[in-house]
């Protein structure tokens, strides 16, 4: 379990940058087994702690519930969401991306505060690599662990763990939209921003991969976090088969094929 770093000023960013996860209500099976992760990886978290979902309170006093009034479309709700946060900006996250490796707090505001130093409009903190197709050349310099993402790339977008100014969040999100249209249309929005868009070169947000693919639990994670006695309930969604499997794969390697249409069209 992480402990505090007495060397960290915690208080100058609390009043900055608001921990939201986005959800839904037919994903509240996944709120127990999230939040135990993110606190027993991240105890010391010192952000302000919020859960988005469309009707449904989470019964956690160290959480806020934020609530889209029922509101199904994924854009809309997270544009009601976003809308009852004070904080200039957000740490956004999905509920299956399950911690799980310790969060250092120190890397984290050190993310943040270049964020803030560059006024940029988004930082991800999760697994990232060199990627020049996706406009990541690498490391800033041999000093910093942070890259650009550069204008008129696809994936500029993606709802991998990133910090976001509010505002900029809020002017790429367009009604009616769903996640792959935000990343794939918002990412293209993007590009109106020159600048402003990073991620870090090092995972200071260990998830790894998300567990629920399609609705329904990957297998592997399921065998892995099952074994972690963290409240997953199994019977309230089903594993994937092996054809489930193969067919997500497949509907993966479709999308992005189609994702490098939409962008070369």
């Amino acid at each position: 379990m992480p402990s505090r770093n007495k060397n960290i000023k915690y208080d100058q960013y609390k009043n900055s940058c608001t921990v939201l996860v986005t959800s839904c209500d037919s994903y509240e099976d996944l709120w127990g087994p999230f939040f135990k992760q993110f606190f027993k990886h991240w105890s010391d978290c010192p952000f302000p702690i919020y859960l988005g979902t469309e009707t449904k309170v989470i019964d956690d006093n160290r959480i806020t519930t934020v609530l889209s009034q029922g509101e199904r479309i994924w854009s809309n709700c997270l544009i009601k969401q976003i809308a009852q946060i004070q904080t200039p900006y957000i740490l956004l996250l999905l509920e299956d991306f399950f911690l799980r490796k310790d969060v250092h707090t120190e890397e984290v505001l050190v993310a943040f505060d270049f964020l803030l130093r560059h006024k940029g409009k988004m930082m991800r903190i999760g697994r990232n690599k060199p990627w020049p197709s996706r406009g990541i050349d690498g490391p800033i310099n041999k000093n910093i662990n942070i890259a650009v993402i550069k204008p008129g790339y696809p994936c500029r977008i993606t709802l991998q763990a990133a910090f976001w100014e509010k505002q900029a969040l809020i002017d790429l999100c367009k009604c009616g939209e769903s996640i792959w249209q935000f990343e794939t249309k918002g990412s293209e929005r993007s590009w109106r921003w020159e600048e402003g868009f990073f991620c870090t070169m090092k995972d200071i947000f260990p998830y790894k991969h998300h567990v629920v693919a399609r609705g329904k639990w990957l297998w592997y994670e399921a065998l892995y976090f099952s074994n972690l006695n963290i409240g997953c309930d199994f019977s309230k969604r089903k594993l994937m088969t092996s054809r489930d499997y193969a067919k997500w794969i497949f509907y993966k390697i479709k999308s992005l094929f189609n994702r490098v249409l939409y962008f070369r069209r």
